[in-house]
C-alpha cells in the first residue's frame, strides 16, 4: 500500500509526499517517506513504480544488514566450529588410513601367510608323489579352512551381510556376541523395538556407531559388563549402551573435546538424530542415541 498526497500550503506553494512500506517476506522492516515542497506533481505513476522497486531493494538491504550483524555476533562460534570440522576431516582421513592398514595387515599376516604355506605344502607333495600324502593333505585342508574362516570374519567386520539381509537387530546381536568372544567381557543385547522403520542408510549408521561405542567400552572404559538395548519410542528408534567401567569427566560432553563423540554427534545430526551421555568418574557410562523413523520428523 502506497500513501500519496499532493496539496498546497497556506502561501499556495505546491507540495507532494509519498509514503510506502519496505517489506520483506510479508514482514515490515521500514517505511520510505519522501516529501517535495518545491514542485507539485513530482510523484508520477512511473516514479512511484520506481520508488516501489527502491523500497523493495532497501528492504532486502536492511534484512541483509540484520543478518550480517547476527553473523558477526556469532563469528567466534563459527570459527570454533570451522576449526573443529577441519579437525574432524583430518581425523577421518587418519581413521580411514588406520583401517586400511589394519585390513592390509590382516590379509598379509593371517590369510596371505596361510595360503602361502598351503601352496608350499602342495608343491612339496607334487615333488614327492611317492610318499603317503594323507597327513600332509589334512594339514593343508586345515590351513585352508582357517583361511576361509578368517576371510569370512574380515568380510563381516567390513560389511556384515546379516545387517543387509536380516536388519539392525540381528546385526547388533551378532556384534555383541563377537565383541564378547574377542575381548572376554560380558556383552548382553536386548531388542525391545520392532523391526523396520529405518532406511538402510540409517541402519548402517546406527550399526557403525554402536561398533565404535563398543570398541570404546573395551579400550577405554575398563568395563566388565556392557548392556546394549534397541528400543522404539513413538516416532523414533533408540539405542542405549551402558557399561560398568570407569566413566569419564562429564564436562567433555558439553565441551565437545572428544573427537569420537563429536564425530558421532555430527553424523547423527545429519539424519536428525540425537545423542545423550550420562557419565562420571568411577560410575560407568550410559550413552543413548535416537534417530527418526523413516517418514517421521
Amino acid at each position: 500500500m502506497v500513501l500519496f498526497q499532493q496539496n498546497s500550503d497556506v502561501a499556495g506553494t505546491p507540495s507532494a509526499l509519498v509514503c510506502m512500506p519496505m517489506a520483506r517476506n510479508k514482514r515490515l522492516v521500514g517505511i520510505l517517506y519522501l516529501e517535495n515542497v518545491l514542485t507539485g506533481g513530482v510523484f508520477t505513476e512511473d516514479r512511484i513504480e520506481l520508488l516501489t522497486m527502491i523500497a523493495s531493494q532497501a528492504a532486502v538491504s536492511f534484512e541483509n544488514a540484520t543478518l550480517y550483524e547476527h553473523v558477526m555476533k556469532n563469528e567466534q562460534d563459527l570459527k570454533r566450529l570451522s576449526e573443529k570440522l577441519r579437525s574432524l576431516y583430518s581425523e577421518l582421513l587418519l581413521a580411514e588410513e588406520r583401517e586400511r592398514r589394519r585390513i592390509a595387515t590382516e590379509l598379509h599376516d593371517r590369510i596371505g601367510h596361510a595360503l602361502a604355506g598351503a601352496k608350499i605344502g602342495l608343491e612339496t607333495l607334487c615333488k614327492n608323489p611317492g610318499k603317503s600324502p594323507e597327513g600332509r593333505l589334512n594339514e593343508i585342508l586345515a590351513v585352508l579352512d582357517q583361511s576361509i574362516a578368517d576371510t569370512r570374519t574380515l568380510t563381516f567386520e567390513l560389511s556384515p551381510p546379516i545387517l543387509y539381509h536380516l536388519g539392525l537387530g540381528p546385526a547388533l546381536d551378532w556384534l555383541c556376541e563377537e565383541t564378547q568372544k574377542k575381548h572376554g567381557l560380558t556383552v548382553s543385547f536386548t531388542d525391545a523395538g520392532q523391526e523396520g522403520g529405518l532406511d538402510q542408510k540409517t541402519e548402517i549408521l546406527c550399526f557403525q556407531i554402536m561398533r565404535e561405542l563398543l570398541f570404546n567400552a573395551v579400550k577405554h572404559a575398563q568395563a566388565d559388563h556392557v548392556e546394549v538395548r534397541l528400543y522404539r519410542n513413538g516416532a523414533r528408534m533408540g539405542l542405549t549402551i551402558q557399561d560398568d567401567g570407569v566413566g569419564f569427566d562429564g564436562s567433555r560432553q558439553s565441551a565437545g573435546t572428544g573427537f569420537g563423540l563429536f564425530s558421532i554427534h555430527e553424523r547423527l545430526r545429519l539424519v536428525g538424530g540425537e545423542m545423550n551421555i550420562d557419565t562420571g568418574k568411577n560410575r560407568g557410562t550410559t550413552i543413548d542415541i535416537t534417530v527418526p523413523l523413516t517418514g517421521e520428523t
